[in-house]
């Protein structure tokens, strides 16, 4: 992952597949792969969409790694901004 964190950029095949991986991701690793994405400025709706998804995350840490990435993007999705905010909501309740 270090190497693709420095590299000058990663070609859309290599950011396709981190994306595709998200779901099968440990803590650590999906740390390390947001910060790629995140790194190579990530996004794009696809990959919002894609991220999107681990707001549903049974595991909390996980979710809240994609809330705190999703929160920082100026141009959201419609779809991606409406988890985003039924997400934000949900925390506010707890």
């Amino acid at each position: 992952m270090e190497k693709f964190y420095r590299a000058p950029s990663i070609t859309n095949e290599i950011k396709f597949f981190l994306l595709n991986e998200l779901p099968c991701l440990n803590g650590e690793q999906l740390v390390k792969v947001l910060g790629v994405l995140k790194n190579h400025q990530a996004t794009d709706f696809e990959s919002q969409q894609k991220i999107g998804t681990l707001l549903k995350s049974t595991n909390p840490f996980i979710s809240n790694k994609a809330f705190e990435y999703l929160k920082n993007i100026e141009k959201l999705d419609h779809k991606v901004e409406e988890e985003l905010n039924l997400y934000s909501r949900t925390l506010l309740s707890n």
